[in-house]
């Protein structure tokens, strides 16, 4: 109940199962399958997935019982068998990613800023933070 929802690919969806596993749920030639039980994850935790068409690499992204942005990897057609934290973010964030030139997560870094995350090369740098606690006056 609650879980949150990732869509890759020709529809591969991430959720979280009722034991609190995050697993995938894909379309082949047979209709719906459920697939692997990958990690187990907090509560509710956010989920944000990225995928390359070319060669059907995915990365799936949720926040840990630590608070922080956690990433597993699917390549050469096999999950990576440990998840790789990536940085720190507050208890209640959200997680987006996106797949442009590089991979961008963005998350709440603190109760007032959203952080932007994002591979260059094989490495992975902050990007811009965008302040949110500013209040429009009309």
């Amino acid at each position: 109940m609650g879980t949150s929802l990732a869509v890759v690919g020709c529809l591969q969806v991430y959720y979280q199962d009722i034991n609190g596993w995050l697993r995938d749920y894909i379309t082949g030639p047979r209709g719906w399958q459920q697939g692997n039980l990958l990690v187990e994850v907090p509560p509710r935790t956010p989920l944000a997935a990225v995928y390359w068409r070319d060669n059907g690499d995915m990365r799936v992204y949720y926040r840990s019982y630590s608070n922080e942005v956690v990433e597993i990897m699917y390549t050469e057609n096999m999950w990576r068998a440990r998840p790789t934290q990536l940085t720190a973010c507050i208890g209640n964030s959200q997680i987006s990613a996106v797949l442009r030139d590089s991979i961008e997560v963005f998350y709440q870094q603190n109760p007032n800023a959203l952080q932007e995350y994002r591979t260059v090369g094989s490495s992975w740098e902050m990007g811009n933070g965008v302040p949110t606690g500013m209040r429009v006056v009309s």
